[in-house]
Order: structure tokens, then sequence, then C-alpha cells
């Protein structure tokens, strides 16, 4: 149910061992909510967005998740997929840190993030994207 729906409750079987007289009923109006899905969010870590910092080990981007409720995280339900292979995420705390599983060349590096809240109603799901730049080659000088 979705916010402005109402269910309407009897509760009359509260005494049935032969107490029919005592038997109470009692309307209740209760509003029902929806349980809105964790949203995950991304953070770019600049410094490694080229192929001298996109390398095995360095975060590339920071995934974390905000919920209006403040509900918990399930983290069992946690899945992160990358079309190219070359990326893993890992959980540091409540978010996920997003790094090269070997050095990156220059390319644009597409990446999808879901997650539930402990109630698991429903899943939040953000699709995101990083460009790693060809680093220049440089030049050597001295005397």
């Amino acid at each position: 149910m979705d916010n402005g729906h109402q269910a309407h409750l009897k509760d009359g079987k509260l005494n049935q061992n032969g107490f029919e007289k005592n038997k109470q009923i009692k309307n209740q109006n209760i509003a029902v909510v929806i349980n809105n899905a964790p949203v995950p969010s991304f953070s770019n870590t600049s410094a490694n967005l080229n192929t001298n910092g996109a390398r095995s080990g360095s975060t590339i981007t920071t995934i974390s998740f905000t919920d209006t409720e403040s509900d918990s995280l399930n983290h069992n339900s946690f899945t992160f997929t990358d079309p190219s292979g070359q990326l893993n995420a890992y959980k540091s705390g409540d978010t996920y840190l997003v790094q090269p599983k070997n050095n990156l060349s220059g390319s644009n590096y597409q990446m999808t993030a879901s997650i539930k809240d402990t109630h698991g109603f429903r899943t939040g799901t953000t699709k995101h994207s990083v460009t790693i730049a060809q680093a220049g080659i440089g030049t050597l000088g001295g005397d």
C-alpha cells in the first residue's frame, strides 16, 4: 500500500473461550505509508581519475547511501555491477569503495549499485560512470 490508503482493523476475537458477553470490538484506523528504498550516491576521487591514479588499490569513487526513514542498510543485499569487469566495490563501514582490479586505461567506466534497507521492501539503484583520462607523458628536464 502507498500513502493515502487506510486499513480498518476489527479486533473482536479477544475472548473466545465462552465469554462472548465480554467480547470487545474496537475499530482502529491505521495509516499505511510507503517505506522508501535507500538511495545510493557516488562521490568521485578526482585525483585518481587519470591513468596515473586509476591503479589497483586506488579508490576512484565512493558509494554512500541515504535513507528517508534512517533505516539501517541490509549489506547482504548490496549488488555492484560493472560491465567492463575491471572494478571492485569494497565495503567500508556503511559505504563502498570502488577500486580498479588492475591499472585502468583511459576510457569511460559504467557501474550500478543497488541496496535494500533492513525492511527489504524496495531496492535503491543508481547508475554512475567515471571517465579515466589518459595521463600525459610528461617531460624530463635538468642540466
